[in-house]
């Protein structure tokens, strides 16, 4: 997931403020751009440092950051996806992992999905799903957040996410939001 969300960051910030300020924070970061990019390559406490001078540069706190750059990828990377096929508001979220495997493998060649990141949708019906996802870093559901959020708004639907209980499957604990919507 840190390549989703290094990519994410790039394109909000480069949009919403400018592209000296995405070098600001690399330089004060001391990371590398590339290396950022590469899954499972970033300590965890790399990304977290990234993202905290990301949200001191830009005076915005580290939630509200990641919410908005998962909004703005949402309204503006999904784009294609949402021209070439006909999703509803639920169907796009359960296409997410796959979506974003065939997004990085445009935005980044060599690249994968972490095995780490995984969403999954359960509990389906004509009013309500479940979104479980998994992160090592618990900023990240701050991003998970905004995407749905962005999603929501790109549909036109009218939605309510609020926090559930996790859950463990086989391959982890997940944390969940329940999504209602019409």
């Amino acid at each position: 997931m840190n390549n989703l969300v290094v990519l994410s960051l790039e394109k909000y910030i480069k949009s919403n403020y400018d592209k000296k300020s995405w070098n600001a924070i690399l330089e004060i970061s001391n990371l590398n751009y590339d290396d950022l990019l590469k899954v499972d390559q970033h300590a965890k406490s790399d990304m977290q440092k990234f993202i905290e001078h990301a949200s001191q540069y830009l005076n915005i706190a580290i939630d509200e950051l990641l919410v908005k750059s998962g909004e703005y990828w949402a309204e503006t990377v999904y784009e294609n996806e949402l021209q070439n096929q006909a999703f509803s508001f639920p169907i796009f979220l359960k296409k997410l992992n796959k979506i974003h495997g065939n997004i990085l493998e445009n935005e980044v060649p060599n690249s994968k999905l972490s095995s780490s990141y995984t969403i999954y949708v359960t509990n389906e019906n004509e009013a309500e799903l479940y979104v479980y996802f998994r992160t090592k870093i618990r900023e990240y559901s701050a991003f998970i957040l905004g995407l749905i959020n962005g999603i929501g708004r790109k549909f036109n639907a009218f939605f309510q996410i609020e926090n559930a209980n996790s859950i463990d499957f086989p391959n982890g604990l997940f944390e969940a939001l329940k999504v209602s919507y019409n």
